[in-house]
């Protein structure tokens, strides 16, 4: 939702100066063929800028009605056995695994619960406390799914220990 607010805004940006502008070049103060020629300029690359945008809006509208969020592509048999057929996050056997951008391959339901990582230019913006608190909160995302994977880990061997 906050992607569509950024692009609807970007777009109205880009349209709001159109009109002086517009006017600025038609001025006949320099000569009707130079003016011509700027305001042609001008309307050009204003219109290209314009599609650009409501492209990018367009994209925002239609991913916010999808409501389902894509982090790859569903890997292959191949691919599962040849990453070791284990999720690096839960630890377990993949559940329906999930081949990212970056070629790494993970459970569809962890990829989607864990922490979106934070860009660097997001942290060059971030102030010291909101560093801070990125940080923590990552941090105790991470030791209640260990505490969770560990529990799981625990109860499976228990029925094992009870027989023993």
């Amino acid at each position: 939702m906050l992607t569509l607010v950024e692009y609807l805004l970007l777009l109205y940006r880009a349209l709001l100066p159109t009109p002086v502008w517009y006017r600025f070049f038609l001025n006949k103060e320099y000569g009707s063929l130079f003016s011509s020629l700027t305001t042609g300029l001008y309307l050009t690359f204003k219109l290209t800028s314009v599609v650009e945008k409501v492209q990018s809006f367009l994209a925002a509208v239609k991913a916010l009605s999808r409501k389902d969020v894509h982090y790859g592509s569903y890997a292959t048999a191949e691919q599962v056995i040849a990453a070791g057929d284990m999720c690096a996050i839960c630890q377990e056997k993949m559940h329906v695994p999930v081949l990212l951008r970056c070629k790494h391959i993970f459970c569809e339901d962890c990829v989607s619960e864990w922490p979106q990582p934070i860009t660097i230019a997001t942290k060059d913006r971030m102030s010291k406390s909101q560093k801070r608190k990125a940080a923590e909160k990552t941090y105790t995302t991470v030791s209640k799914r260990s505490a969770g994977t560990h529990a799981k880990k625990n109860d499976a061997l228990a029925p094992a220990a009870d027989n023993a």
